[in-house]
């Protein structure tokens, strides 16, 4: 602390104590401090200054409502907040007048200038906006396979074995830094500053950057606001040490800067499109735009990843059954996992959201209010208040996270799959868990932080123990700059792991069986065949298990984009066909197209003026047979329709499962893995048994999305403003939208929610009690009751949806992005939107409808117009039994479209 400053906080002490002795009321206990006129609650401040971030968490968590307005001297006011509800208010709500505001932006502009942390605006827009394309699947990919690789095994490893074999002490914390920063250096900027060598080379820049941003931390939180401005005038004190810093700082920036120009003019073709380089060719040549950039993406890249990891590995010491589990996850990997296996790490990657709840890069972040305005839980906010959120104290609170909070338990973001018996993740909303913080301005690279610490966690794990050399009660102190750190470093000994993990032969062998399989199951995808001949429904996942747990991978993966890979094609031809057929009479002539649409008559065709479609009959049958192996042929006439209703007996189902036995048995070599022919190789034969998978699957394949489907279109009849943005959205894609198309219709999903939230296929659910029990809400449940959720109810209720609940509104499930001004689909939490259930038994086919559903929509509602023969005022009557319907129906006319 410099000399002006310390008088300044000694004049502020002084007066304190004459309001602490005079003034101050002996009896009136509290554990929130005490706001004395002038000087606010400079005493507390000054009592907690080495402890600042815990102190405001006291603060949060001691509040009812989790927020607290502090009083800082001279009469300012800051609002501090761990309320999710809060937090939501800010970041998403009312984004447009929570700003960073004039504070923000002049206590931090010397160190970050304009760089994107430190602005608003149509600036920041444009920053974000070129930025989105360093964080694409392509780039992610190619950052885990060769940067990260590369850093990981030339540099990493190599200096963690030497420090094992020497038994060496290293302060892990500098190490991860040093890591850190080359990869952002090499992705965002493709250059290379060797900062992690076995020698430790001490770089000018780094030691800067950390002063820089150490001193701007303290002006954003000294209690004599703005003092700093004159100690910079005076070029005194910290300002002295600032300048300077930052001198060096924005001199090696400006060489990264200047060396990447030199680099483009030169060459008449660019082939590396670092981040850099995409703000150089956009036209933004201005050296201090492009500098306030890097140091930005420095700040973000070299300090977050690094601090997470630091609290990671010392949390990870000290839960060995954490480690445990996380050694078992590596060594289904391979030594070196991929990218897709990265992605696929779900403990690991519980752990470190576990581990950042407790201890995040960034614990607190600050806007200023634009605007007068009134937070959810009613704390006033007024212009030019500073209101910030508390993501350490909110990673505490037991009203989140349970009485357990203090623990460090990945398996809270945990739940077992109940068919594979494999954990999966379960994501906790972004205001909640607000570590990446939320909103428009959510963390662009998270992704590529978590492949970035998956990658490390999987290459130090599986081959060294990380040992604190500390003693066992040692406590290390969590504190932060602009980003936090464990004060003092992370000194560590390096043990290597006398086990080997490597994969075993039968693995290797394996491995090399499911890369072959998928080859031939890919150029299967590719033939001409039918359905059936390419592996029907599951595609690619079909090949990679064989056993009854292997059954979920159905509906997971490549398998996916098999699910309608001609389905728009035949539904687009059918229905002008049909409708051509509607004005002539011919009937006759097209009932085949009907079959090799849906493998079942699923419309009841007259010969009338009026075509009378019935959308309650299954379009998803044609799935469902390829499902079950029966792609095409004679089977088709198998199954017969009386008035549009399919007649699904048990006599027909075993039909199905002997025919399918037969053909196992006569076959030395399996070419088609259906879900039918799965549970027979698993050796569950027995008929009675697999009879009721296969009447149970039909059930779920055609009446639930047939059900959906009907009440969508009859919603699509009464809102023709909806009609119109998912013909717009149509009219965005190929004529026949490829798999990646399909699953980027955002507005037609958000349609089919919506549709779904009104009229769900499955209207309510029911669960026996297999003992006593309470619900949350204090409702007594004896042994042997029933519990019924009902979701059409819930999807009805004013408070879950609004006083708009009765409206079809697809944009409730939408949010525009603030660059691209494109949809963004925002889901519901499936326990408020409980259609396809939730928990364990969630549906495996739900996003397998949802492909589905959608490429059904982009091929009718681009052609033709349904249009129910029903009068205006109609309300057709939602019936159900074990599924939802229309009940008598949905006639309809079908008129084509005249723009096609």
């Amino acid at each position: 602390m410099s000399e002006l400053e310390l008088l300044a906080s000694l004049f502020l002490l002084v007066l304190s104590f004459i309001y602490f002795f005079f003034f101050f009321n002996k009896n009136q206990k509290s554990d929130l401090p005490k706001s004395y006129p002038l000087i606010g609650s400079y005493i507390s401040m000054f009592a907690n200054r080495h402890r600042r971030i815990q102190w405001l968490s006291d603060l949060v968590k001691s509040s009812p409502s989790a927020t607290y307005t502090l009083h800082r001297p001279f009469g300012i006011r800051q609002i501090l907040t761990g309320n999710p509800n809060n937090v939501r208010h800010i970041l998403k709500t009312r984004f447009d007048i929570y700003t960073k505001g004039d504070f923000f932006k002049a206590n931090l502009y010397d160190f970050l200038g304009n760089g994107i942390f430190n602005i608003d605006g149509e600036n920041w827009k444009f920053q974000r906006q070129v930025s989105s394309h360093e964080f694409n699947t392509k780039t992610l990919r190619k950052f885990t396979e060769t940067v990260v690789d590369t850093e990981l095994f030339d540099r990493l490893i190599p200096v963690l074995l030497e420090s094992a074999q020497k038994k060496t002490v290293l302060d892990f914390q500098d190490v991860l830094q040093r890591f850190a920063f080359d990869n952002i250096c090499k992705i965002s900027f493709g250059y290379d500053p060797n900062y992690l060598l076995p020698c430790f080379p001490q770089a000018k820049f780094a030691c800067a950057f950390d002063e820089a941003a150490n001193i701007s931390t303290k002006r954003l939180n000294s209690p004599v606001p703005n003092f700093w401005k004159v100690m910079k005038i005076l070029n005194f004190g910290s300002e002295r040490k600032l300048k300077i810093a930052v001198s060096e700082v924005r001199k090696f920036a400006q060489k990264i800067v200047r060396e990447k120009k030199e680099k483009l003019e030169k060459k008449s073709e660019i082939d590396s499109f670092d981040l850099l380089s995409r703000f150089l060719i956009s036209g933004h040549y201005d050296e201090e735009f492009v500098t306030d950039i890097v140091i930005s993406f420095t700040l973000a890249g070299r300090d977050t990843t690094s601090g997470a990891l630091t609290w990671f590995f010392w949390l990870l010491s000290k839960n060995p059954n954490v480690e445990e589990e996380i050694l078992k996850e590596i060594r289904r990997k391979a030594k070196a996992p991929v990218f897709d296996e990265v992605k696929g790490m779900v403990y690991t990657h519980a752990s470190l959201c576990e581990s950042m709840r407790l201890y995040p890069p960034v614990p607190a972040d600050s806007k200023e209010a634009e605007s007068d305005d009134v937070l959810p839980d009613g704390t006033v906010v007024k212009k030019g208040m500073r209101v910030t959120y508390v993501p350490y104290a909110m990673g505490r609170m037991e009203s989140l996270w349970g009485e357990d909070w203090n623990k460090f338990r990945p398996e809270r973001w945990l739940e077992r799959d109940l068919v594979t018996g494999q954990w999966v993740f379960v994501q906790r909303d972004s205001y909640t868990y607000s570590v990446f913080q939320a909103g428009p301005r959510i963390c662009l690279g998270r992704e590529m932080a978590f492949l970035q610490m998956k990658k490390i966690v999987a290459g130090v794990v599986g081959r060294f123990r990380v040992v604190p050399t500390t003693e066992d009660g040692f406590d290390p102190i969590f504190t932060s700059a602009l980003t936090s750190r464990m004060e003092g470093g992370f000194p560590v000994k390096i043990e290597l792991r006398t086990e080997d993990i490597s994969l075993t032969r039968r693995q290797r062998n394996r491995r090399a069986r499911l890369r072959e399989l998928v080859t031939r199951a890919r150029a299967l995808r590719c033939m001409e065949t039918g359905p059936a001949q390419a592996g029907g429904l599951v595609g690619v996942d079909v090949w990679l298990a064989r056993s009854k747990s292997g059954v979920g991978s159905c509906f997971l993966g490549e398998g996916l984009g098999c699910v309608i890979p001609r389905a728009e094609e035949n539904a687009s031809g059918w229905f002008h066909r049909a409708a051509n057929t509607s004005r002539s009479g011919r009937w006759k002539d097209y009932e085949p197209a009907l079959h090799k649409f849906s493998n079942t008559a699923w419309a009841v065709l007259k010969p009338t003026n009026t075509f009378l479609l019935s959308l309650s009959l299954p379009p998803s049958f044609t799935s469902l047979s390829r499902f079950e192996g029966h792609g095409g042929g004679s089977r088709e006439k198998r199954i017969r329709v009386s008035r549009g209703i399919d007649i699904i007996t048990p006599k027909f189902a075993r039909k199905i499962v002997r025919e399918k036995k037969e053909e196992l048995e006569k076959k030395s070599e399996i070419d088609s893995v259906d879900l039918l022919s799965r549970f027979l190789i698993s050796g569950q034969c027995d008929e009675d048994f697999v009879t009721d998978i296969v009447i149970s699957f039909i059930l779920a394949g055609k009446d639930s999305t047939s059900a959906a489907l009907t009440w969508f279109f009859w919603l699509l009849s009464k809102n023709p403003n909806v009609e119109e943005e998912i013909l717009k959205e149509i009219g965005g894609k190929t004529k026949a939208p490829v798999f990646d198309e399909v699953k980027d219709m955002v507005y037609t999903h958000a349609s089919l929610c919506e549709s779904m939230r009104l009229y769900p296929p499955i209207p309510f659910d029911s669960k026996g009690a297999e003992s006593d029990d309470i619900l949350p809400d204090g409702t007594v449940v004896k042994k042997g009751m029933r519990v019924t959720y009902v979701p059409y109810a819930m999807g009805r209720m004013e408070s879950l949806w609004g006083e708009d609940w009765n409206k079809f509104r697809p944009e409730r499930w939408l949010e525009r992005d603030p660059v691209t001004g494109k949809w963004v689909f925002v889901p519901i939490d499936p326990y408020t939107y409980c259609v396809f259930q939730a928990g364990p038994r969630i549906c495996l086919g739900r996003e397998m409808a949802f492909l589905q559903m959608k490429k059904i929509v982009a091929g009718v509602v681009g052609r033709i117009r349904v249009v129910p023969v029903a009068e205006d005022s109609f309300d057709p009557v939602y019936t159900a039994s074990m599924t939802s319907k229309m009940e008598g129906g949905f006639p309809v006319k079908i008129e084509v479209r005249a723009e096609e």
